[in-house]
């Protein structure tokens, strides 16, 4: 200490604002006070008095050591940042006669050794230089009128405050001492290492959906999942059939013939036919008259005539209409051919069309399956031995002979297709291999499915409708049994030992390749403890 450092000294009947008053003041120019506390007096017995005390020394920029010789304070000042001290000889001199006689306060067993103070932040500086006056301070922190208002400053006052705040130091005392007490206990982390034997195998598994066999071969048998995709295709080309259409009916002149004694009318409209089986149509009513009585000569009466259909197949040579309309009376287009019918070129849809379109859309189903089935199972792949065309339906815009320019084909087909969740699958065929090498493994060792591990990806070796078979390798190691029983065993056995000798024991356990002893406290523990129930085990690859 300084010969020129100020002394603070509180007296009982100082109240925590006069006690900040006087450091403010004695520590002016960002000197350092030295802060007598004697035992009897009523302030700094809470920690959050000395949050109070310290958040002034910060705000004023004054150094602060705490002088008292009350075991309690000098233990809750460093808590909040602040250095305190036994109150030495010198300083008991410089108050001598100002210090009160001492209250005798009956404290409990020595308390352990208070943690250190918390890291706290450096007080802030002033850009260029220290204040030379310090601003006026009134005995108040920011947000402290309305509790100081509570307190009235009467002896009955600080009396209750000063029990309740003995009180509140001997809780936080007992806390303290219990949690050190838990804290200090020893205890004991065993890392183990357990010995392995390697093991590696093949597994055969199929996949299919209905969870039997491919064959009669034993194998691993796991159900896939059977998926439906429905694709639509829409395929166009233009027609290529050329056909005749029948455009304008062919016309020409009959000429009746009356071998009977009577005429005969013959009405317009009478159907004439061709011996090629063409039909005509008599254009105008016709009178034939009989046959002449002194001659012998038959009736004749011409007429025209007009094709019932249509095209050039009207178009019939001279005599090739001929024929009867009643008894003795004939006609026949002998005077020349009929002529005029036409027909028209047109397209139609040809077979050759509708297979060229079936074909077209057949490719783009193919090509397009695989991933339309593929997006709709996000979550699983498929197995493409499996695909298969469940139902299929066409439609065409146009049938065969009619006539078009283009015709389009709709081609919608139902696919069906097995699909199956890849880790799924091989944590399935994993367990299944480990529950089959269980029983393989030397006594006293298990084979974890965990520590079995798949050498890459399955493999496809052979497929149909029914499903797929795949083979894949693990490869693993199956442990030393260290389960509960066996480590409480254990436990038990190291329980109370010197490091040393634990570790004898713990290298000749059967099962156990190596072990590392962490011990905690470390600078307190030097033998495992005697409560086996404090010693725990970590297996360690």
């Amino acid at each position: 200490m300084d010969a020129q450092t100020p002394i603070v000294l509180v007296t009982p009947d100082d109240q925590l604002a006069d006690v900040l008053q006087r450091v403010v003041n004695a520590g002016g120019g960002g000197r350092t006070v030295d802060l007598v506390v004697p035992g009897n007096t009523g302030v700094l017995l809470t920690a959050g008095e000395f949050r109070e005390l310290r958040a002034t020394t910060d705000r004023y920029r004054v150094g602060l050591t705490l002088y008292s010789d009350d075991p309690f304070r000098r233990q809750l000042a460093p808590l909040m940042g602040i250095e305190s001290r036994a109150i030495p000889v010198h300083i008991r001199r410089a108050v001598q006669g100002m210090m009160p006689p001492p209250e005798v306060v009956a404290w409990p067993d020595p308390l352990p050794p208070p943690p250190p103070p918390p890291t706290m932040p450096p007080p802030p500086r002033a850009a260029e230089s220290w204040p030379e006056e310090p601003a006026p301070f009134d005995g108040y922190l920011p947000d402290e009128r309305e509790a100081e208002a509570e307190y009235d400053g009467s002896p009955r006052s600080r009396r209750a405050a000063k029990v309740l705040s003995v009180l509140g130091a001997l809780i936080v005392v007992a806390l303290l001492a219990t949690g050190a007490f838990f804290a200090l206990r020893p205890r004991a982390l065993v890392q183990v290492s357990l010995e392995q034997i390697p093991v590696r195998t093949e597994a055969t598994f199929d996949l299919t959906a209905d969870g039997l066999p491919l064959d009669a071969e034993r194998v691993i048998v796991l159900k896939a999942e059977p998926q439906v995709v429905t694709i639509t295709t829409t395929v166009e080309q233009p027609v290529t059939g050329i056909q005749l259409i029948p455009d304008q009916p062919a016309t020409g002149r009959v000429v009746f013939a009356n071998i009977s004694p009577n005429s005969l009318a013959v009405p317009a409209g009478t159907r004439l036919e061709s011996l090629g089986g063409q039909v005509f149509l008599l254009d105008e009513a016709v009178t034939v008259p009989p046959v002449d009585p002194v001659t012998g000569l038959a009736g004749n009466a011409d007429g025209t005539i007009t094709a019932e259909s249509g095209g050039s197949s009207g178009n019939v040579a001279s005599g090739e209409v001929t024929g009867s309309v009643a008894p003795f009376v004939y006609y026949s287009n002998r005077t020349g051919p009929t002529t005029g019918g036409t027909d028209r070129e047109t397209t139609v849809v040809s077979e050759a069309d509708v297979a060229a379109l079936q074909e077209a859309a057949a490719s783009d189903l193919a090509s397009r399956a695989a991933t339309e089935i593929t997006n709709a199972t996000p979550d699983g792949m498929i197995l493409p031995s499996t695909i298969a065309v469940t139902s299929s339906k066409e439609n065409l815009s146009a049938q065969v002979g009619e006539e078009a320019t283009t015709v389009t084909l709709t081609s919608t087909q139902d696919i069906s297709v097995l699909t199956y969740d890849p880790a799924a699958v091989l944590v399935a065929v994993r367990n299944a291999v480990a529950t089959e090498l269980a029983g393989q493994v030397p006594p006293g060792f298990t084979l974890n499915p965990d520590r079995l591990a798949a050498m890459g990806d399955a493999v496809e070796v052979s497929g149909s409708p029914r499903g797929a078979r795949f083979t894949v390798a693990f490869d693993g190691a199956a442990e030393a049994s260290f389960g509960t029983a066996e480590q409480q065993a254990l436990a038990i056995s190291l329980a109370g030992m010197d490091e040393a000798a634990a570790q004898q024991v713990l290298d000749a356990t059967p099962g156990i390749s190596s072990a590392t002893i962490r011990l905690r406290p470390g600078w307190f523990a030097r033998s495992l403890p005697s409560d086996p129930d404090r010693i725990s085990f970590d297996i360690v690859p």
